[in-house]
């Protein structure tokens, strides 16, 4: 396999270009004075790829280089073309609200199947119901849980002690996964969201703590507020070892709060650039690399 990388995730692809020893295929970008983009694949690619791409901001400048990089490795001779996106923009924008609401995920995942996408893989995507959008493109959703502990274990003592808790019903599935490769509990608080204003309220639920130390786990963090109320609900438990382990750091506003409400570490994966974001997703992936090439044999 060969590894290509968009602009956004260059050193990613390096890093597991060197691991595997996969061949690393680096494609020439600039931008033009009115702001439309220049691509060149300098070499033939082969005919296995992976191409890796986050999609955070600026969304849509990222997004088109992507489609216009999966689209030139196919015009190019590439047959199988993977693509890893760990953070997947629109993902969020999965259902009308009201109606006439665009279903912007699903606008994705169209275009990314539309230009030669034969398996999407994605990091802890917000909800994988999109990926019923797809209709001959393969999907793969991706909780990166041995990175996670990876990491915390150089930073947290006795991890095995912890106990996994969810924000939200949504969290519920992360939670339980990295209970499961921690050997430990998991449960989950509720959290209800006005549909207008988007304001979001947390409250402890059938929530059943059993542990002094905890991990608060999230998909993202944007303002923090629903990870500031979880874990204000759990100081009300005299619980005061709180860690804090998102996917994606979309904003770090709270992060001082998180870090003296809980005396805890808080961590992102590399998916989205910020001061928080320390967790590579390389060994999970690679698994996963691993198992769909067992299941193509």
């Amino acid at each position: 396999m060969q590894v290509i990388p968009g602009s956004t995730s260059i050193e990613l692809a390096r890093e597991l270009a060197e691991y595997t020893q996969y061949s690393l295929l680096i494609p020439k970008f600039k931008s033009f004075s009115d702001g439309e983009q220049y691509l060149r694949v300098p070499q033939k690619p082969e005919k296995r790829v992976l191409i890796i791409q986050s999609l955070y901001s600026p969304q849509e400048t990222n997004l088109f280089q992507l489609l216009n990089l999966i689209s030139t490795v196919k015009r190019l001779g590439s047959e199988s073309i993977y693509v890893f996106i760990p953070y997947l923009c629109y993902a969020r924008a999965d259902r009308e609200v009201f109606d006439g609401d665009a279903i912007s995920a699903k606008t994705v995942i169209n275009l990314l199947e539309s230009v030669g996408t034969d398996h999407l893989i994605t990091v802890d995507v917000h909800n994988p119901g999109i990926f019923k959008y797809a209709n001959k493109m393969k999907t793969s959703n991706l909780y990166p849980a041995k990175s996670i502990i990876a990491y915390l274990s150089k930073c947290v003592k006795n991890i095995s002690e912890l106990e996994v808790v969810a924000p939200d019903e949504g969290a519920i599935d992360r939670a339980k996964w990295l209970a499961k490769e921690l050997n430990t509990t998991s449960t989950n608080f509720v959290k209800t969201r006005d549909p207008e204003t988007n304001l979001a309220d947390v409250s402890l639920g059938s929530a059943n703590i059993t542990s002094q130390r905890i991990i608060l786990v999230d998909d993202i963090m944007s303002t923090g507020s629903s990870l500031v109320q979880a874990a204000s609900l759990l100081t009300l438990k005299n619980i005061n070892e709180i860690h804090v382990v998102v996917s994606h750091a979309m904003g770090t506003t709270a992060v001082d709060l998180l870090r003296e409400i809980g005396n805890g570490v808080v961590v992102s994966t590399i998916s989205v650039p910020s001061p928080i974001s320390k967790i590579s997703t390389i060994e999970d992936l690679i698994d996963l690399l691993k198992i769909l090439g067992e299941e193509e044999k």
